[in-house]
């Protein structure tokens, strides 16, 4: 299994560790970048991806 690391400036991890609903908002974004990605890379589409066959 793949395993990613996300590494952020230093001022941004400040506002994400004071700001919990902040940090759920950027990683959901990360989430479906890293995923888009993967599924780019499968040669699927996004409906492909969920519909299945």
């Amino acid at each position: 299994m793949r395993q990613w690391v996300l590494s952020l400036p230093f001022a941004l991890r400040y506002l994400l560790a004071t700001r919990p609903e902040v940090i759920t908002q950027v990683l959901g974004i990360v989430y479906r970048a890293i995923s888009g990605h993967l599924i780019h890379k499968a040669g699927l589409t996004r409906e492909s991806a969920v519909t299945g066959p």
